[in-house]
């Protein structure tokens, strides 16, 4: 299936938030080894919890994760529906993924913290502009793209108006980065990368294709399950 690969786990999005989380507290407290410990748990959840290349069989899809290779064989019984994320009309990612919001919450809530509890307040300001753009991103389907872009651009606007008070060369910076994010939400959709979820009885496995055949394939393979 060439780059048909099993998406990340729930472990792995724990662990990239807790990665995060480690390493903003090292730049706050000025602590290399903190740092160096941020590195090594984002190194262990790629090593652990990231997805390899799918097999797929007549009738079920093999998954696999990390080099110990921890494996799911998903049949098409076992399917209840299938749903093409990038094509999604109501706020998938949300309602089936929810733990891969962790790290832009957490972005918007050290952006806080850095803005009023740190020297680094500018570096938050970049955060909460990001992330807030990524959570927007998160929540709204391809349908309501002016809707979107529309959120970014008063996303940008509160930004620009803290980044003012805050340090005012940073003003311009702010407003054409969101005005950037907004156009490209405004011409694309939702940032969300080609993935299909199959959702089942015991959760929800995520499925990264490199083309429209690949999740052809997929389907057929699976009976054709009606995709969402």
């Amino acid at each position: 299936m060439g780059t048909m690969r099993a998406g990340a786990t729930r472990a792995y999005w724990v662990a990239v938030g807790v990665g995060f989380a480690v390493f903003v507290s090292g730049v706050f407290l000025n602590s290399g080894p903190l740092i160096l410990l941020s590195l090594c748990i984002l190194a262990l959840g790629i090593v652990l919890f990231y997805g390899r290349e799918v097999r797929i069989e007549r009738g079920r899809v093999i998954l696999e994760w990390g080099l110990l290779r921890r494996r799911k064989i998903i049949t098409s019984d076992d399917v209840l529906d299938v749903i093409d994320a990038p094509s999604s009309r109501y706020l998938v990612l949300a309602r089936y993924l929810p733990e891969a919001a962790i790290v832009p919450a957490l972005m918007v809530l050290f952006g806080v913290l850095a803005v009023f509890e740190s020297d680094l307040g500018w570096v938050g300001l970049g955060w909460l502009l990001f992330s807030g753009a990524s959570l927007v991103s998160y929540i709204l389907p391809e349908a309501e793209k002016g809707k979107g872009a529309l959120l970014i651009l008063l996303i940008t606007a509160v930004v620009a108006l803290a980044g003012y008070y805050l340090r005012e060369k940073m003003v311009v910076p702010i407003v054409v980065s969101g005005l950037l994010l907004a156009v490209m939400f405004w011409e694309g959709g939702p940032m969300v990368v080609s993935m299909v979820l199959l959702v089942t009885g015991d959760g929800v496995y995520e499925i990264r294709y490199g083309s429209k055949r690949e999740l052809k394939e997929l389907l057929s393979a699976l009976g054709d399950v009606n995709e969402g």
